[in-house]
């Protein structure tokens, strides 16, 4: 979805013809920056909403009490590298997570916008996010392989 978002820019001037018109008011640099700049928040953004959403829906139903840790309560993986954070400052692991999803985001929209800048057929740098984010999946559960699969 992050690649979705703003991966598009280069490839809808280009092919509208307005790439020319925008580059006689700025220099190359400022669309580059600019384009980068505009993918990487806005794919960052729409990594984050849905985390938004579940955050407000979590802390409108158990607040921001202290959380007991015990069989029944147990969100995460005892493990995992957030559980001990989750367990005692539930919002500090919002924070951390929303910070590592919007990177992530921003980078996959980074990717589309990358692709968009080779000479491939419209529509296809869409592709190029999901392409690498199931590689990605792929790569890790070979790498580390389910303990409960």
């Amino acid at each position: 979805m992050c690649g979705l978002a703003a991966s598009s820019t280069f490839q809808i001037d280009q092919h509208s013809h307005l790439l020319d018109s925008i580059l006689a008011k700025q220099t190359q640099r400022e669309y580059l920056l600019s384009t980068t700049a505009s993918s990487f928040v806005v794919g960052g953004t729409v990594g984050v909403l849905p985390l938004l959403v579940e955050a407000a829906y979590f802390f409108a139903k158990y607040g921001l009490a202290k959380r007991s840790i015990g069989a029944g309560v147990q969100l995460l993986k005892p493990t995992g590298w957030g559980d001990g954070l989750f367990a005692h400052h539930a919002l500090l692991f919002l924070l951390c997570v929303i910070l590592i999803t919007f990177i992530f985001g921003g980078v996959y929209g980074l990717t589309g916008l990358v692709a968009s800048y080779y000479d491939i057929p419209n529509g296809f740098e869409m592709v190029v996010p999901f392409a690498l984010s199931c590689a990605t999946w792929l790569l890790a559960g070979l790498s580390f392989p389910c303990p409960i699969c």
